[in-house]
């Protein structure tokens, strides 16, 4: 308790817009059900997609790009 306290009063606190938070999420949540379909596809059919590898590159990129956008923002916070 007491470190917590020493927190609040030393440290900032650091509230990050709700929807940005959901973009990432949602953005995370859609590669993995990708991949889950790519993978009960593969399961049956024996075959990747090149398309499918593609969907999930730019699924990646796109949490990437959330994620450094994130990290810059908070780098620059004092």
């Amino acid at each position: 308790i007491r470190r917590q306290r020493q927190m609040c009063i030393r440290d900032s606190i650091i509230v990050y817009p709700e929807e940005e938070w959901r973009a990432i999420r949602r953005a995370i949540s859609s590669v993995a059900n990708n991949i889950n379909q790519i993978t009960v596809r593969y399961h049956y059919s024996k075959q990747l997609y090149q398309d499918d590898i593609k969907d999930l590159k730019n699924g990646v990129d796109e949490i990437n790009q959330q994620l450094c956008s994130l990290i810059i923002k908070l780098s620059q916070i004092k």
